[in-house]
């Protein structure tokens, strides 16, 4: 009963799918995860000691800023290396795209991801902290006339 109702649902283009890095690891990209073991993997002995490795990604992030002393060309650096290389598959990505009665919206830094993905479709890039709710609700009311 319930997956006919989501059909109903996407035969209606009432469906807006929110695809976040979870999404890219289908391609091969890092989850949020590894990307924090990455970045502390990258640092030099001493700052591995002076930072914790956990597994929330923005307080690693956080703590890698602090004792670069407010430089974040570390933290991009890891970034663009991890992904602006070319996805590993993009079957998932495909599969998406042939349902054009969904609209997506990708929240992750993934290029390939978004490249893969009709024209149609609107891209909202979302860093930590860099959020604003309210407008990017706006944003998506006024491209998909909700």
């Amino acid at each position: 009963m319930e997956k006919e109702r989501l059909f109903e649902l996407i035969r209606k283009e009432e469906i807006l799918l929110f695809a976040g890095a979870g999404f890219s690891m289908y391609a091969g990209y890092p989850s949020g995860k590894d990307l924090s073991k990455t970045m502390h993997a990258n640092l030099t002995p001493s700052q591995q000691n002076e930072i914790q490795l956990t597994s929330d990604l923005l307080q690693v992030t956080e703590d890698i800023y602090n004792i670069k002393n407010s430089n974040k060309n570390y933290l991009i650096e890891v970034l663009k290396k991890e992904f602006q290389k070319e996805p590993s598959s993009i079957k998932t990505h495909q599969l998406l795209a042939k349902i054009p009665q969904i609209k997506t919206v990708i929240t992750n830094f993934a290029e390939a991801v978004k490249n893969d993905l009709p024209d149609k479709q609107i891209f909202k890039e979302m860093g930590a902290g860099n959020v604003n709710v309210n407008e990017l609700f706006e944003q998506l009311i006024s491209a998909f006339n909700i």
